[in-house]
């Protein structure tokens, strides 16, 4: 095992940057200065590398959601994204657009631990079962499982 000899025993916490190729993905330094917010909704999930199939997440802290899950979700389908896997802490009426994303095919799978309101009405009546590929996990929450 080789050891570097440094010439102070701390330089500054970036006199290293690491650099080369693990596995598969590019090595990036980034550091206080590097500027990762994106100025639209669009350009932000163009640098995630998002692809049609994987898995986007969401979390809130609304009881009632959010509007937040609905507009990046129209972003992804007017880009074209397709066969997407939802993940959400929770999916209530607020979300009742999510319906035509289930419908168009850009929404495949949804997994949850809490689905209330239309949403739950229409996937509880078979909505995601007249898409080609589909599959819905929630846990249902205490008020449900009083039902």
């Amino acid at each position: 095992m080789e050891v570097k000899m440094y010439k102070t025993s701390f330089e500054s916490e970036f006199s290293i940057k690491p650099s080369g190729q693990k596995s598969a993905p590019l090595i990036k330094s980034v550091t206080p200065t590097t500027q990762k917010v994106s100025k639209t909704i669009e350009k932000a999930i163009v640098n995630s590398g998002l692809k049609s199939g994987m898995t986007i997440s969401f979390h809130h802290h609304f009881r009632s959601g959010d509007y937040i899950l609905n507009d990046v979700m129209d972003i992804i389908a007017d880009m074209g994204f397709k066969n997407m896997k939802l993940a959400s802490s929770s999916l209530a009426a607020i979300h009742t657009p999510l319906i035509k994303h289930i419908e168009s095919g850009v929404i495949s799978e949804i997994h949850t631990s809490g689905l209330r309101g239309l949403l739950a009405t229409e996937i509880s009546g078979g909505l995601m079962e007249k898409t080609r590929d589909y599959q819905v996990t929630w846990r249902p929450c205490e008020s449900d499982r009083s039902r």
